[in-house]
């Protein structure tokens, strides 16, 4: 028995990681720029500027990243196999 996978399982691998890559990528670029859209509303009151409003964003990415991961995995993968069941 081989300790390297076979090339169908990579296929299947790159197939997967691609999608679950680029679907966690949108829903963090769409969580991020709701949330800043929501802390707009509050630039101008007391020295709070657009400056600081996108700073505290900036910080908050890793968190929503590490949240938005398992529902991305799911959606990710299924559209993932999803593709190679449709391509046969």
């Amino acid at each position: 028995m081989k300790p390297f996978p076979k090339i169908h399982d990579l296929y299947v691998a790159r197939a997967v990681l691609g999608t679950v890559l680029l679907t966690w990528m949108v829903l963090l670029g769409l969580d991020v720029t709701l949330a800043l859209v929501g802390e707009i509303g509050d630039v101008g009151k007391g020295d709070y500027s657009f400056g600081k409003a996108i700073a505290h964003e900036a910080y908050t990415v890793p968190r929503r990243a590490y949240q938005l991961f398992p529902s991305s995995a799911v959606v990710g993968a299924l559209r993932g196999l999803g593709q190679l069941s449709s391509s046969s």
